[in-house]
């Protein structure tokens, strides 16, 4: 019983801790450029922004990333870029009451971490997840997680090439 009790009020913190999650702003689309100098982001746009979402076949603006050098890991099974010379911009067009001009201006603050999350024939799914710390258009100072799905090819990949499917900013309280 005492068992019982114990894991129910550990369920009920981790959900208490999913629900206070927020989404901020999501992203979808744009390549990426990686080596083991790091990864630049190119043509992400932004399609959702604390509630808003842009008109059919439209976006809010763009999101834009860069990382450090690896710094453990490969770049085909999976590691750790460094935050050092990192950025996180996101810049809004004015689209549907977004904020227009910049959104926010930061950095990773932390390692970065890069996972192979699935491989079928020449598919492959990475993760992206670091936490980043930066400035929002309304002055504040603020915290958040990104989690980037990309996707690739193996030649592509030896290339130095991938694709975002879907990105995620969310604040925690």
């Amino acid at each position: 019983m005492k068992r019982m009790v114990v894991f129910a009020f550990l369920l009920l913190a981790l959900l208490a801790n999913a629900a206070w999650a927020t989404d901020m702003m999501n992203n979808k689309y744009g390549t990426i450029a990686i080596s083991a100098s790091g990864i630049v982001t190119k043509g992400s746009e932004l399609v959702y922004f604390e509630g808003i979402v842009p008109p059919a076949k439209g976006s809010l603006g763009t999101v834009t990333f860069t990382t450090g050098d690896l710094m453990s890991g490969t770049i085909e099974g999976g590691g750790t870029f460094s935050h050092v010379d990192s950025s996180f911009v996101v810049v809004g067009d004015g689209v549907a009451g977004a904020p227009k001009g910049l959104i926010f201006a930061g950095v990773f603050d932390g390692q970065i971490h890069w996972t192979l999350v699935s491989q079928t024939e020449q598919k492959l799914v990475f993760k992206l997840r670091g936490n980043i710390t930066g400035v929002l258009y309304t002055g504040e100072t603020v915290s958040f997680e990104t989690t980037q799905t990309i996707t690739t090819t193996a030649g592509q990949l030896g290339n130095g090439i991938a694709h975002i499917v879907f990105g995620k900013v969310v604040s925690h309280p």
